[in-house]
């Protein structure tokens, strides 16, 4: 019975007044490292994406060889011109994705900046940003959770 006391009192430590600033700047630090690491992925893949479109245009400034000289439709395209166009397509979509989840990410890292700042210097206005952000997070996962 002690034993269960011991590890209901270490489980419950954390979330004690005593500890409570403490475990609040420890939240809003992996807050940042998390956002931080978002905006990371986010960049990556639109380093990525962009590299992808610029040999896509070259590839299509470059399509002098007549490997594909069948027509596939009425438009009278051929099979490379047609397949250019949907990477074309996919690439441009690709891209607007990844410039508006960078958008996300940065508003969240700043977000979560004013939360650690304002845990650190106990300012309550600063949580406003994140508390917002976070809501409207949750909210867009439930609906796609949902969907």
């Amino acid at each position: 019975m002690q034993l269960v006391n011991r590890i209901i009192e270490a489980v419950n430590l954390p979330l004690s007044p005593k500890y409570l600033r403490v475990t609040a700047i420890l939240i809003a630090i992996y807050k940042v490292l998390t956002a931080h690491v978002f905006l990371f992925v986010m960049l990556l893949g639109l380093a990525h994406a962009e590299e992808m479109s610029t040999i896509l245009q070259m590839s299509i400034a470059d399509q002098k060889d007549g490997e594909y000289i069948w027509t596939t439709s009425e438009q009278e395209e051929s099979i490379n011109e047609w397949r250019f166009k949907s990477a074309e397509k996919l690439a441009s979509v690709t891209l607007c994705v990844l410039y508006i989840g960078t958008t996300v990410a940065t508003i969240y890292v700043l977000s979560c900046l004013g939360l650690l700042i304002g845990t650190l210097r106990n300012r309550h206005e600063f949580f406003i940003p994140w508390m917002v952000v976070d809501f409207f997070g949750t909210l867009a996962i439930g609906s796609v959770v949902l969907a």
